[in-house]
């Protein structure tokens, strides 16, 4: 759970997931895991933006390198949602969210 044993990398093209009782993989054990996503985002026009994550324990999100969302903690299903970000259209900002 601590990101210190890599177990499997693959490319998933949005993140949007249930496991419900299970986990990302067969490979996983499915209570004792977390998960690193890393992208980028460049939105259609220049202006605040909201991120939110729906997450059943902990998770944490940065936008350009900024800590936006932070829930590192054990909870049941919640929805977290950032601060208002300015993004400038058409720019790459790089994204990491760990669960």
């Amino acid at each position: 759970m601590d990101f210190t044993s890599l177990k499997l990398t693959r490319t998933d093209p949005t993140v949007d997931f249930d496991w419900g009782i299970g986990s990302p993989s067969a490979l996983i054990g499915a209570d004792s895991f977390s998960v690193r996503w890393t992208g980028q985002v460049a939105v259609p026009e220049s202006t605040n933006y909201r991120f939110s994550t729906n997450s059943d324990d902990g998770v944490r999100l940065w936008v350009n390198g900024a800590l936006v969302i932070d829930n590192w903690t054990d909870h049941g299903t919640v929805t977290d949602t950032s601060a208002s970000i300015a993004l400038i259209a058409n720019q790459k900002y790089d994204l990491k969210m760990e669960y």
